[in-house]
């Protein structure tokens, strides 16, 4: 064994009996159970841890809520990967709805739009937003414009617009309900959550451009929003 390989393991050894020594420093030096179990967290702390879990569930729930393929997978932070996929059947069922295709998984809605359009890079707001919010975020680019409202209270709603027959949307099927909805005229679709809290998504074809909207409201709300929508000047 070389000096230096002799070095190595000495600071190895070292190490390992330093850190056991600030562990068990650390952890003597805190109150025993009965102490603990005595202490009752302050209204003030609460409140944060509660603020914090929030946050964080409405995070998970945008997270599981949508998935987008093709461009928008490189393109939006919101999309993510469905895992354990089990289809149905070895033949998906297939939904044909206008120019749109349903293709419905066990535990997803895959929505695909097969006409391919050219939108001359039209860009659509909504120009009404339930009181409280405002625009957080706006990302044009590749195709795909997302724009992001908040609130104070953090709530956001996600628009996101794209040319149709230009990429896939998956959507959690297991805790929303579906169903067919009319956004100014035009045949859409409704996943709207089953548990308060949860996020509701509304997706729908005009002009050649598909629309997504993602928030925690109700469907009608959604609605709302998607008939107020302007093309930006």
């Amino acid at each position: 064994m070389t000096s230096c390989e002799k070095s190595d393991l000495l600071f190895d050894a070292l190490l390992k009996a330093a850190v056991r020594e600030v562990y068990h420093r650390e952890t003597s030096a805190l109150a025993d159970d009965e102490a603990l179990n005595g202490c009752t967290p302050s209204p003030v702390l609460d409140s944060r841890i509660e603020g914090i879990i929030k946050r964080y569930n409405r995070k998970i729930r945008a997270r599981r809520l949508v998935k987008g393929f093709g461009k928008a997978a490189a393109c939006l932070c919101i999309l993510l990967a469905v895992s354990s996929v089990i289809l149905l059947s070895v033949e998906a069922t297939r939904i044909a709805i206008f120019n749109a295709v349903l293709t419905w998984h066990e535990q997803y809605t895959e929505i695909r739009y097969e006409t391919p359009s050219d939108t001359g890079g039209r860009i659509y707001r909504p120009a009404y937003l339930p009181e409280g919010y405002s625009e957080k975020e706006f990302r044009p680019g590749g195709g795909i414009t997302l724009i992001v409202y908040e609130n104070e209270a953090g709530d956001q709603i996600v628009f996101m617009q794209e040319p149709a027959g230009s990429g896939t949307t998956a959507v959690d099927n297991e805790h929303t309900d579906y169903s067919r909805v009319k956004v100014s005229g035009s045949e859409s679709h409704m996943f709207e959550a089953r548990d308060e809290g949860n996020a509701s998504m509304l997706i729908w074809e005009k002009h050649g451009v598909v629309f997504n909207l993602i928030a925690v409201l109700e469907g009608k709300e959604l609605i709302r929003i998607g008939e107020s929508l302007r093309l930006m000047e």
